[in-house]
């Protein structure tokens, strides 16, 4: 009776960039995770009274707003150094005059949508005279372009 053949095929060992790519990414999709459940959560909790309901939200959703960016860019820019540094590695890195037409490819309609509503932003922003009050928002509500822009974002 012949001994048994071990299985000599093994899986491709992850490469220390792939590994830190997972990690990172799994990184980034905590910070997301977290961030998602305080606005989805604790964010309608948040008033002080009726009457500046409005004005305390934004002032609650631009802090977690600053906070998860600040928490999340850096994750995010680890993530992609070790994505290149894979792509590299396995030469699968696409000409940059392809990359465009291959992002906007994967985006959803939901997601093209809001490409579209935060380029109408920008571009209403370009062209009004109340520029301060277009950046911030007026005094009593403060739904300027860099919070409709970090809804954009959150979308």
């Amino acid at each position: 009776m012949k001994p048994m053949a071990k299985n000599t095929k093994h899986k491709k060992a992850e490469s220390v960039a792939e590994t830190l790519c997972s990690f990172s990414g799994f990184l980034c999709d905590i910070v997301i995770s977290v961030y998602m459940i305080v606005i989805l959560m604790v964010l309608p909790l948040y008033n002080k009274g009726y009457a500046r309901i409005g004005t305390e939200k934004e002032t609650f959703f631009l802090k977690t707003m600053t906070y998860g960016a600040k928490t999340l860019l850096p994750v995010f820019l680890l993530w992609l150094l070790f994505r290149l540094v894979t792509a590299v590695q396995k030469k699968e890195l696409p000409k940059f005059t392809e990359w465009p037409a291959g992002l906007w490819k994967n985006l959803s309609v939901t997601d093209r949508f809001a490409v579209f509503y935060g380029i109408a932003v920008l571009v209403s922003y370009l062209f009004t005279n109340y520029r301060e009050e277009a950046l911030w928002g007026t005094a009593s509500w403060r739904m300027g372009m860099w919070t409709q822009l970090g809804a954009v974002i959150v979308l």
